[in-house]
């Protein structure tokens, strides 16, 4: 077995012993998903202390783990020199203790590529902490921050991690940046249009937000136009445009040519004039 999901099981203790004696028969083990399972920290560190150092792929979202299971996470990380993937989604991630525990998970797990830390409360004083640990994750494709209340200045110390790998004349290998609703100002887009273009690698945007600032679409549209790669870009609740922000995205879609999924659910774009001009683009509505 080297894939295993238990997601929606209710792990109680009588179950977590179970898992616990079986663990030690999956030696080749590589990927665990324990979504919405119950998991306490109790559990976790049992689970933890019975996987084989093969896995390279720990799924714990939406379970309240809190800072007490980010301690344990961190006593065990060790032993996972080739951990891939990483996602924390909605375990209850808030206040300082917690955020520092979480910085030093990561920068013991230099090899992530994906990397899921949304519905927690990053704010903008834990971005402060987070971003030299992006700096180092270079291998890092896939970013998802959505529901973290970042705002203006968790914006800005997550481009901070952007401008110092691209000063450092490495590539960023980001693929794939989640930025939903983490609270979106005039100076957010601003700092975004200004280091968007650094991330080359990019092919998915996730934006969505119902606080996205008017007369700001010419700006964020002409960084699109700078990522070659970008294939779907999901604006999902930007209903706020005003008409200038509506020509300037119409008239870019024309030139980003490689967009090939486009989500404007609850935005006030105009799904027929997108697709009189795109019709190749698919359109989630």
């Amino acid at each position: 077995i080297k894939f295993l999901n238990l997601s929606g099981i209710n792990l109680d203790e009588e179950k977590t012993i179970i898992l616990f004696r079986m663990l030690g028969r999956f030696s080749k083990l590589k990927e665990i998903h324990l979504v919405r399972t119950n998991l306490t920290p109790t559990s976790l560190g049992r689970i933890l202390s019975a996987l084989p150092s093969t896995v390279t792929s720990f799924n714990f979202a939406f379970n309240a783990l809190g800072l007490e299971g980010l301690i344990i996470l961190r006593n065990h990380i060790a032993r996972f020199p080739n951990l891939v993937e990483l996602n924390l989604t909605a375990t209850n991630i808030h206040g300082e203790e917690a955020i520092n525990t979480l910085h030093q998970i990561l920068m013991d797990s230099n090899k992530l590529e994906v990397l899921g830390l949304a519905q927690n409360t990053i704010e903008h004083t834990g971005m402060g902490k987070l971003w030299e640990v992006l700096f180092f994750l270079q291998n890092l494709e896939v970013l998802d921050l959505s529901v973290t209340n970042l705002k203006g200045l968790g914006i800005k110390h997550l481009c901070h991690a952007f401008k110092a790998i691209d000063d450092e004349g490495k590539i960023i290998a980001l693929k794939d940046l989640r930025l939903n609703f983490v609270g979106l100002g005039l100076n957010s887009i601003d700092l975004l249009a200004e280091n968007l273009p650094m991330l080359r690698n990019l092919k998915y945007l996730s934006i969505a937000s119902y606080d996205f600032p008017p007369n700001k679409m010419g700006v964020f549209v002409n960084a699109l136009k700078q990522l070659p790669l970008l294939r779907r870009l999901d604006l999902t609740g930007v209903n706020s445009l005003t008409e200038a922000d509506q020509a300037a995205f119409y008239e870019a879609l024309q030139e980003l040519r490689n967009l090939k999924e486009l989500i404007i659910t609850g935005t006030n774009l105009d799904a027929a004039r997108i697709s009189a001009i795109r019709p190749d683009i698919r359109l989630v509505t």
